[in-house]
């Protein structure tokens, strides 16, 4: 049996949900079944996720593209495609905006483009008429990270023939032995977000000022970086709130940061999924978050810890307040957090990806 190939198109390898799911595909994929290529559309990425795409046994392509409209990567996509002669393109983040024309020039058996976030309604930039295009008369198969995702994609762009794979991680990179119990003379709170607007981070420090006013043995650990990390700090300073919250940048280590805390908060506006929610499942923390995108679908109120409005910032400290007082509570949704955890296993997204791969005769 011939192995079917498999090109990857994607932006760049920047930290994100996008190539966390690219890196576990290809470096899970089945060598027997599947011959994988990637396609960056940018050049090199200096970082520690850029690093390990590097390492992964499959040729990868930089075309270093330039910003704005760039012919060049239309013709060099055209070129690599005619040469690699895919069975199926896999398309992520801008990777459809830019080989929706290459495509139109090679044959290929099946294109599929994986929608990462919520479709919003007002979306009418270039990229979205690529989309509705693709999608309702190329034959490109949407696949939506949540049902959230693929409920946006079928309003927005009028389709219907959506499958919805949910993203996943490798569970035992952050299993934790034991019962978990809280140290409450040192409680440690958890929160991994690039600094961005729909990460909510001003909501989150409001939270805090609301909860050191009742508890004062607690410490929150911001990880990640990004454009408004200078703004959030001057809003920890203007509180006063330097002994309880610190902010510890991008590190490679966050599965060891998980296992080590007591509770994973998130407070995003917007979010498709939230991969970062099943880690913190798997590493078997309670988790406080808001109710909003994709959310819900991994975390089942009162059951894998507990949802709030995201414009509601003293619920929002009252849950976190309610997980530490309440001891019975915080060892179930910790012990149901590990079991649940396994549902969302990369196996699982690897299993359904190739499923649909397959499909090509």
């Amino acid at each position: 049996m011939n192995r079917k190939k498999i090109v990857h198109i994607i932006s760049n390898f920047k930290i994100g949900g996008a190539q966390k799911l690219l890196l576990d595909l290809i470096n899970n994929s089945n060598k027997s079944l599947f011959d994988v290529s990637v396609i960056s559309l940018y050049n090199k990425t200096n970082n520690s996720l850029a690093n390990e795409f590097e390492k992964a046994d499959c040729p990868i392509y930089y075309l270093n593209k330039k910003s704005g409209f760039d012919i060049n990567i239309e013709l060099q996509l055209v070129n690599l495609l005619r040469k690699i002669r895919p069975d199926v393109v896999h398309t992520h983040m801008a990777g459809l905006k830019y080989s929706i024309i290459p495509l139109l020039f090679c044959k290929v058996k099946l294109k599929c483009n994986t929608e990462h976030t919520i479709i919003k309604e007002n979306y009418t930039n270039i990229e979205a008429w690529v989309k509705k295009f693709a999608y309702k008369y190329f034959n490109v198969k949407p696949v939506g990270i949540s049902n959230c995702v693929s409920e946006s994609i079928k309003k927005v762009y009028k389709v219907s023939d959506i499958k919805t794979i949910y993203n996943g991680i490798n569970v035992e990179k952050y299993t934790h032995d034991g019962e978990r119990i809280i140290d409450e003379k040192n409680i440690k709170l958890i929160n991994v977000a690039t600094f961005l607007p729909d990460k909510n981070h001003e909501f989150l420090i409001e939270s805090i000022k609301i909860l050191a006013e009742k508890i004062n043995n607690f410490k929150l650990y911001l990880i990640g970086d990004g454009k408004l990390r200078n703004e959030i700090q001057k809003k920890i300073d203007y509180y006063d709130l330097g002994q309880h919250v610190i902010l510890l940048g991008f590190r490679n280590d966050v599965n060891e940061l998980l296992v080590k805390s007591d509770m994973f908060l998130m407070t995003s506006k917007h979010e498709g999924f939230g991969l970062v929610l099943v880690e913190a499942m798997a590493a078997g923390l309670p988790i406080v978050a808001t109710e909003i995108g994709g959310i819900p679908e991994v975390v089942i109120n009162n059951q894998n810890g507990l949802l709030v409005s995201c414009d509601k910032p003293r619920l929002f400290a009252d849950a976190i307040e309610k997980l530490i007082n309440e001891k019975s509570k915080y060892k179930t949704i910790s012990s149901n957090n590990l079991l649940r955890a396994k549902k969302f296993d990369i196996q699982n997204t690897i299993l359904e990806y190739e499923k649909l791969y397959l499909e090509v005769e």
